[in-house]
């Protein structure tokens, strides 16, 4: 089987993408895979130790109830819904000395106060960014036979779990990762071995949905999809231009083609400067502003604890200070601190604690009485004393360190026995053993750190037993011996609890990667954050150097910021921000503003579309009329389109930079903005296609109305009437403006209005078709004399200005507006956000902050803490530990809300509405929480009044306060001049380099203009004389000779002075044989192709040769073509006598050059040489197979002659002989009749043919001779008809065409120019369609392909040079037929069928078809590798793609994509 070009390239393309997915599939899915599988394994480790830890906590808080004084080893199982709990409280050992020791134990079997539901529903249990849910199994044995029963699952929807099958069983009893299918949906699931009792076998198993997690197994970094997305846009965008380049030239360029390669060309900035922008933001500004933010948060994290700690521990000093001396200064010196302590309701024994033991500001103290008194006091052994409800001020301490919200003081043992206990809460629980605490052991056992480098001390992040709450315990050592640990807990205000902003968070880790304090306290001692990064952080905790990455942290893409703790050794401080914010902000911004670009220029292409179909006036003709031939580049010898390009030009320039000053003037009013653009943009547009369109040359204006002066009364009324209408708009706007700066844009508008009066006031407009241009000397000042200069400039030059400007007016200066209004607009609403989040924080910090001094055990909620609103009050100390923000000041002020104004005026909330908020909110897509959580921020208030935004104000109204946040958010201004240097160095050269390239590359491609300089050089004019003519032989032939005297040393050395003479039609290529007749009188030979077949007709048999006439004795013979004709039949002489041609043929003579001046008298009567064969009608029956053998038999013997110089005269090109042979040998070898024997000998004798035919006629020069053309004189009263133009493009192209001039009365009084088009075609169907018929293949359908929309593929360029050369082709301002008749006969004569061969044929074998192909199977493979590679980070980047997308898969399906699905017979 054979495989086609196309098939070669598209299996080696998909080979390549193969092997990437390979690649990506077998190498990085099953290494992310493997690292999923120990990651998930990992975390449900850390799951089971947190379940672990709250069973511990479980039972010290059952132990604590019980009053278990000492408890021993201790038991657990699960219940059915409880976890049960086996303890030992061992007594105290009662033996006397020297007996033998014993002690009695006591057994309990007790339940966890909390069931599984209450127990387990814990974000770091259940670990929702990593499971789908977890679930606790119980493998079982029942009545012999293993069961498997849930005991808690978070999933409610597929409940319990329930298996009796032994293959289930034994897969949770000796897996750890396996499948399980639910039903409904198939899990991975991870198991682990959670305990074991005499019940069974509990396991835990966290479960993730398998599609998730082969979707997150297929994932890759964001900077790849980027990449790949880039990508994606880049060739989409590019694929019209790309088919300008790499087309065949066998394929068509069609008007959509045309189209959107114009919408690509104006798409491209917009995408260029959105590339900068985002890469800008995303990789340097908000990385930048992220690390700062960071590391201001770090420093504020760090400040505010050190502050605190500081705090505590000068409390402590001061406390310790005066206790050590007490001990110290006692009167006991037995060093039983049992018998100080039960001595402190005695002031001589302690007046510190005597006087607490008088402040106790306990609820409820029992009597001395009471057998319960040893829950608060031992005053009989004085193990243990407590006090209550006692504050800072009870302490009565004179040092200046002001700690007032303290949990408890205490004082411990060696063993971590509390002996005595300082507590704030009223009614404290009694906790007499801690040994289990690190700060208190570690200090006992002397394992301390320095806090600032000095004192000795230990922390540790824990959670109180007795209420559950988070709080940091520290301890120091204390002076008093037997009890050497000195120890406070408390909520800190800095590190639980604070207010942060949303999506930042901070955690406190040790040098392991432990997390002992998080901002979300759940995760305090429950997480390993280097271990949750990924170990990215490890070498920077052990090198203690300060680091900022990008990693993800809790499922998500975060940027952390990691340094060293200052004050206290072994710590580590790591802030932390969620990207979703500001990279949604960014997406948002992007997405937005190719929403508003594309609108904008939807509006500028409807505009131009209405102004097209009004000025297009119905025709009978067959040429599509495309709608932006205004937008075509023209030229003319007056240069008047220069002119009017480089007026053009200053006009859009002037409407930019109005454009550019409203927007900086006015940034703080979108709408005002907005409606300034399209003010602008609609104006100034319909300004260009009003010039340009009245410029169009005869052969384009004859399709429109513009030749009528109603026509362009009509466009100027509309154009009044939309600007009065724009006008009033912009009235209205600058009314609720209420600002003086919106009256200055007046002036700015009057300013352009009378620049564009100017402008277009210097371009010479034509008063009517025919006419010449109007002077404008009346208008030419100093401006105007510097145009003249610049006028003279080549067009394309002035063309590339003009449409410079028009895209920049269009794309550029809009995208760079729409997306600084889009930047300026989301990151005010990230702003109020987190205004709105922080002030609503701050309102409910105290009562948040007091929910966990609250008793909500008991019947009624009771506070724990005596006066608990001066207590968490004092959190709010001078030093605002509790914020964690420095660029942020909120104010606090008392409101009266009958006199508070909360709602802003009715001209801003109006206008605010009609654009920017009712518009702005409508276009703008919510894809993931923040989107949609932001979305109420798109006004200024809130529907229910809670808060309001205002000249940079953020106003939250709380029951009785209101919280005032002054500031601003960051502008698109602070963006710009941040990053002046690189717009100025990078974005805006790159712009005008990418946009000039694209200019200049796709007005050459489309236009043909890189032919001008071609047809300007090598191309006659009609108006030039015959004998300036290129194609003149004789002198051509004179100088050859010349030549070959003067370095050959004679004639008759090579054979290559074969000249090949291609015309129109015999009467244009007639005129160079008399030429060739007069010169060389004696020595031309003529042969008609014509006479050929009656040589044979005169030969009497096989065997028997005819006689020749003339007697010559040179005979053409061939046995195998039955050949045998005298030299004389075939070839005339014009002296009678052919005996120097047959001297000739046989290489028997000498003579001398037809140029050779000095003869001698010996040489006199040799001929000159060489001699000349003129051969006539060599087209004559071209398809003739056999007549072509004999052809080729004569060509053969005088072609390769170097004595003998052959003219061929002939009205097709020797392509046309060649693609006959090319269609026969295919023919043979796709036709399944033509696989005989017989029909292979004839394939082969083609192909033998073929090639002798090409190397008979490769050393021809071939000669395109053009029409034969008679100069017209026009007459006076000729130019002044309305007809004038259509007459002089039609009659001026060849003799015939020149003397339809004598009709010219006749086609004067036609009311329009399509009847004078189409009476010259049909008058000259005859000539028109002998020239088509004389075309290659290659000619016909270049001519086809101009002919329908007069756009053509300039990448045939032999084609179109051999057109240009027979005057087919012309070329004044781009290539086009040299008349509309001949292109209207072409649409209406020639065979559909035809020119729908033709087209599916390039469609197969055109180098578009296989470069799409593949550029196809690329895009289709990124978009795949897209979709596999980053699902949910395509919540970001697709929202960027779906816009643009949009757009530009309409390009991909109308850039020249699709078949032809018609089959031609």
């Amino acid at each position: 089987m054979r495989v086609s070009k196309k098939g070669v390239v598209v299996l080696s393309t998909l080979v390549i993408i193969s092997l990437a997915f390979v690649y990506y599939f077998f190498v990085h899915v099953a290494g992310n895979e493997k690292t999923m599988n120990a990651d998930n394994m990992r975390v449900l480790g850390n799951v089971k130790t947190n379940i672990e830890n709250l069973i511990e906590g479980q039972k010290k808080i059952i132990t604590t109830d019980l009053s278990i004084q000492h408890p021993g080893d201790y038991e657990y199982r699960f219940d059915q819904d409880h976890v049960v709990f086996k303890l030992m409280d061992d007594a105290e050992d009662t033996t006397r000395n020297g007996e033998n020791s014993t002690k009695d134990s006591i057994v309990s079997i007790i339940k966890a106060k909390e069931n599984y539901e209450e127990l387990f529903n814990n974000p770091l249990i259940v670990r929702k960014d990593m499971f789908d849910f977890i679930s606790i199994n119980c493998v079982s044995i029942v009545d012999s036979k293993k069961e498997l029963n849930t005991l808690f699952t978070n999933n409610p929807t597929f409940g319990e779990l329930y298996y009796t099958r032994d293959s289930v069983i034994n897969v949770f009893e000796s897996k750890k990762i396996f499948q399980l299918d639910l039903g409904l949906a198939e899990y991975k699931a991870y198991n682990t071995l959670l305990c074991k009792s005499e019940d069974g076998a509990v396991y835990l198993t966290g479960l993730v949905n398998m599609d998730k997690f082969e979707d997150k197994k297929r994932e890759v970094s964001a900077h790849t999809i980027s990449i790949a997305v880039i990508l994606t846009i880049i060739i989409l965008l590019a694929l019209p231009i790309l088919k300008l380049f790499v087309m065949s030239n066998m394929e068509r360029l069609y008007t959509k083609d045309v189209l959107f390669t114009g919408a690509s060309v104006t798409v491209i900035p917009m995408g260029i400067i959105l590339l900068f922008m985002y890469l800008t933001t995303q990789l340097k500004d908000d990385k930048n502003e992220a690390r700062e933010n960071l590391a201001t948060l770090n420093d504020r994290v760090d400040e505010n604890f050190e502050a605190e700690v500081t705090s505590i521990m000068g409390l402590l000093n001061d406390i310790d200070s005066v206790t050590t001396l007490e001990w110290k200064n006692r009167d006991d010196t037995s060093g039983n601190v049992f018998n100080w302590i039960k001595g402190f309701n005695q002031p001589e024994n302690s007046a510190f604690f005597h006087s607490l033991y008088q402040n106790d500001g306990r609820d409820s103290f029992p009597t001395k009485d009471d057998d319960d008194t040893t829950d608060y006091r031992d005053t009989e052994n004085g193990k243990y004393w407590s006090f209550g409800g006692l504050q800072y001020d009870d302490l009565n301490l004179n040092g200046t360190h002001h700690f007032n919200y303290f949990n408890s003081i205490f004082w411990c043992s060696p063993d971590g026995k509390i002996r005595i206990y300082i507590s704030s809460e009223g009614n404290p629980e009694k906790v007499t053993d801690l040994s289990h605490r690190k700060y208190i052991m570690k200090v006992a056992n002397n394992e301390t750190r320095l806090f600032k480098r000095q004192q000795p001390l230990f922390m540790e992040s824990i959670r109180s037993v007795s209420d559950g709450n988070y709080e940091i315990g520290i301890g120091i050592p204390s002076g008093i011996d037997p009890l050497p640990v000195l120890a406070v807990s408390f909520s800190s205000a800095s590190l639980i609890d604070p207010l942060v902003k949303s999506g930042y968070g901070y955690c406190l880790i040790d040098k392991s990667g432990k997390t002992l304090f998080h901002s979300e306290k759940e995760r305090n001692l429950n997480e390993n954050f280097l271990e949750e990064t990924g170990g990215d952080f490890t070498s920077f905790v052990t090198s203690d150097r300060p680091q900022f990455a990008s990693v993800d942290y809790l499922g998500k893409p975060h940027y952390v910021y990691l340094r060293k703790v200052d004050c206290i050794d072994g710590y580590y401080l790591a802030t932390f921000l969620d990207k979703e914010y500001i990279n949604t902000a960014n997406s948002m911004t992007i997405m937005l503003t190719i929403e508003m670009q594309l609108a904008f220029l939807a509006l500028l292409f409807l505009q131009g579309i209405s102004l097209s179909l009004l000025s297009t006036k119905p025709s009978k003709l067959k040429q599509k009329v495309f709608a932006f031939n205004w937008l075509r580049p023209y030229s003319s010898d007056d240069h008047q389109y220069n002119r009017a390009y480089l007026c053009l030009f200053m006009m859009n320039a002037l409407a930019g930079i109005y454009c550019l000053t409203e927007s900086i003037l006015h940034a703080d009013f979108e709408d005002f903005v907005i409606h300034d653009l399209i003010l602008v943009g609609v104006c100034v547009v319909g300004i260009n296609y009003y010039v340009l369109s009245n410029l169009l040359p005869p052969s384009k204006k004859m399709y429109t109305r513009f030749g009528k002066a109603s026509h362009n009364r009509f466009l100027k009324t509309s154009f009044w009437v939309i600007l009065g209408v724009l006008m009033m708009g912009k009235f209205i706007l600058m009314g609720y403006a209420k600002d003086l700066k919106a009256f200055w844009s007046l002036v700015l508008l009057g300013i352009l209005a009378m620049g564009i009066y100017k402008m277009v006031s210097l371009i010479p407009l034509a008063q009517k078709s025919g006419t010449r241009p109007i002077s404008i000397s009346n208008v030419l000042d100093q401006g105007a004399l510097l145009l003249e200069k610049y006028q003279q400039r080549p067009m394309l030059e002035a063309y590339k200005l003009f449409t410079f400007s028009l895209i920049c007016l269009i794309t550029v200066i809009p995208s760079f507006i729409f997306y600084s209004i889009s930047y300026n607009k989301e990151r005010e609403i990230l702003h109020k956000y987190y205004n709105h989040d922080l002030t609503a924080q701050h309102a409910s910090w105290t009562s948040n902050k007091a929910k966990q001094y609250y008793n909500v055990s008991a019947p009624k909620k009771s506070s724990r803490v005596p006066d608990l609103e001066d207590f968490v009050a004092s959190m709010k100390n001078d030093d605002l530990r509790h914020l964690t923000f420095e660029d942020i000041a909120i104010e606090t002020v008392a409101y009266d809300t009958a006199d508070e104004q909360r709602i802003d005026s009715l001209s801003q909330d109006f206008m605010f509405y009609f654009l920017i908020g009712g518009v702005y909110g409508d276009i703008r897509i919510p894809f993931n929480p923040y989107g949609m959580a932001s979305e109420g921020y798109l006004t200024n208030d809130d529907r229910n009044r809670g808060w309001k935004y205002k000249t940079d104000t953020f106003t939250y109204y709380g029951p009785s306060e209101k919280y005032i946040v002054a500031g601003s958010p960051k502008a698109f201004s602070e963006f710009f001049l941040d990053n002046m240097a690189m717009l100025v160095l990078v974005l805006i050269p790159l712009l005008m380099a990418v946009i000039f390239f694209l200019l200049s590359g796709t007005s050459r491609k489309i236009c043909g203009l890189a032919f001008k300089g071609y047809v300007d050089h090598l191309i006659p004019k009609f108006s030039e004389s015959t004998k300036n003519r290129k194609h003149d032989l004789v002198s051509i032939y004179k100088e050859a000779d010349k030549w070959r005297l003067k370095y050959d040393k004679g004639v008759g050395k090579d054979s290559f002075n074969n000249s090949f003479l291609v015309g129109v039609n015999a009467s244009s290529v007639r005129k160079v044989y008399h030429q060739l007749k007069r010169e060389f009188p004696t020595t031309l030979y003529t042969m008609d192709m014509i006479d050929l077949p009656q040589g044979f007709k005169n030969q009497k048999g096989d065997d028997e040769a005819v006689e020749s006439p003339a007697g010559t004795m040179y005979r053409f013979k061939n046995d195998q073509l039955g050949l045998d004709v005298a030299l004389d039949q075939i070839i005339k002489s014009p002296v009678s006598t052919y005996t120097a041609l047959e001297m000739v043929l046989r290489n028997s003579i000498g003579g001398q050059g037809l140029n050779e001046e000095e003869v001698s008298k010996k040489d006199k009567n040799l001929p000159k040489l060489p001699l000349l064969i003129y051969i006539e009608h060599f087209e004559f029956s071209y398809d003739d197979m056999e007549l072509n053998r004999v052809k080729l038999h004569v060509l053969q013997q005088i072609v390769h002659n170097p004595l003998i110089r052959v003219v061929i005269s002939s009205n097709i090109s020797p392509i046309k002989i060649y693609e006959h042979y090319e269609d026969q040998i295919n023919h043979f070898a796709t036709d399944p009749g033509a696989k005989t024997d017989e029909a292979y000998e004839k394939m082969m004798s083609l192909k033998m043919d073929y090639k002798n035919w090409l190397n008979v006629l490769g050393g021809f020069y071939r000669i395109n001779v053009p029409f034969d053309t008679t100069q017209i004189d026009w007459s006076s009263g000729d130019q002044q008809s309305a007809q004038y133009d259509v007459m002089k493009g039609e009659f001026e192209h060849g003799k015939y065409l020149n003397q339809l001039f004598f009709n010219r009365k006749l086609y004067k009084g036609c009311d329009n120019e399509e009847d004078v088009i189409l009476h010259v075609q049909e008058t000259s169907y005859t000539y028109y369609f002998s020239i088509w018929n004389n075309l290659s293949k290659e000619e016909r359908y270049i001519v086809y392909d101009i002919a329908r929309d007069k756009f053509v593929n300039t990448n045939n360029v032999d084609g179109i040079i051999d057109l240009l050369h027979k005057g087919i082709l012309i070329f004044d301002h781009s290539l086009r037929l040299m008349n509309e008749s001949f292109g209207n006969f072409v649409l209406s004569k020639v065979s559909s069928d035809e020119a729908l061969a033709r087209e599916l044929e390039s469609k197969q074998k055109g180098t578009w078809n296989i470069t799409f192909a593949v550029l196809i199977l690329v895009v289709i493979s990124l978009l795949v590798f897209i979709s596999f590679g980053r699902i949910h980070v395509l919540n970001e980047i697709n929202t960027i793609v779906a816009s643009a997308g949009a757009a530009m898969t309409l390009l991909v399906r109308l850039g020249g994509l699709f078949a032809i699905s018609k089959v031609v017979k």
